[in-house]
């Protein structure tokens, strides 16, 4: 039986499909078992590589956003023994291919999903400006460093790298306007060369500072997101598990069992999203509603204004 899904993960062959015709299961000859437990095996671990690089896409991206930093990330290695990933393909392309599926998409799957999940998050400048107006602060001053580093760069790659003493500009250059000319783009270089070095030298100083101070995360936030990690976390387990299980019970003709594990393996992806995302914008919800209630700042009462003459009202 085959049949096509709009389900990203599903196989050519939908053992979902097959399986739950449990009837039909159990006058299943023992290499079609065999076949169908092959086919589940691939779509299994299809689902757990796209949890696991969701969730390991999930936590650098966070992390490179400061909105969760190592310290909670190795809280989470030493309950579960996770960490992220960084060389997906090196870990997965191999897999992904001998599970017939192409690895660019599933990649792709994995991107989107973390970036709309992620999409809950407030900018970090806004979620900053909340709890620390001085690192939001630094955040504009690193920003505004950056981007002149940048524009200095550009500016440096419209420059010649070298001088053809035969290009038709210079045939008529007396010699002492040819060494002011390189005397200039030399110095030309050199400014932008400074100006790149030390706003990236600032730059990253003022990143090291942010970094340190961001190091705990913010309250809820931060907790929010480390729950939509774990949440792929402990899918991708289930789901192992789950294919052991469900490979047992379909060799040994237990089609009803089989089928009842498949609860969890058919929950709808969006509605976890959704209540991921639901998490993640109670916990902003949760921190706006702590800094409303923490104490204005008092603002100095203006004196009266002084008329002409030096006299006051």
């Amino acid at each position: 039986m085959t049949t096509t899904s709009s389900d990203p993960i599903m196989s050519t062959e939908d053992p979902i499909a097959l399986l739950r015709n449990a009837d039909a299961m159990a006058t299943w000859s023992e290499d079609k078992r065999k076949d169908f437990v092959d086919v589940f095996k691939k779509r299994s671990k299809i689902a757990r590589i796209l949890c696991q690089m969701t969730a390991s896409k999930i936590a650098n991206m966070a992390s490179a956003r400061h909105f969760i930093s190592e310290f909670h990330l190795s809280k989470l290695f030493r309950s579960h023994g996770w960490a992220p990933d960084s060389e997906y393909k090196y870990l997965y392309q191999h897999k992904v291919q001998d599970c017939g599926r192409d690895y660019e998409e599933i990649v792709r799957i994995a991107d989107e999903r973390a970036k709309a999940l992620l999409a809950e998050l407030p900018p970090l400048k806004k979620a900053v400006q909340v709890i620390d107006p001085d690192t939001a602060a630094m955040l504009d001053q690193m920003a505004s460093l950056t981007k002149k580093a940048e524009k200095a760069q550009a500016a440096l790659e419209l420059l010649p790298r070298q001088i053809d003493m035969a290009d038709p500009e210079y045939q008529d250059m007396k010699i002492r306007d040819f060494r002011k000319e390189v005397t200039m783009l030399m110095k030309k270089r050199k400014d932008l060369l400074t100006t790149i070095n030390e706003s990236g030298q600032q730059a990253e100083q003022l990143e090291i500072t942010i970094a340190k101070r961001l190091y705990k995360g913010f309250p809820g936030l931060s907790e929010a997101v480390m729950d939509v990690i774990l949440a792929h976390v402990e899918r991708a387990t289930a789901l192992d598990q789950m294919k052991r299980r469900v490979g047992e019970h379909v060799m040994f003709g237990d089609s009803e069992a089989a089928t009842g594990l498949l609860s969890q393996f058919e929950k709808d992806e969006a509605n976890v999203s959704d209540e991921l995302k639901t998490k993640l914008n109670a916990a902003m919800a949760s921190l706006k509603a702590s800094v409303k209630a923490l104490p204005k700042k008092k603002t100095a009462k203006k004196g009266p204004k002084a008329l002409k003459g030096g006299k006051k009202q």
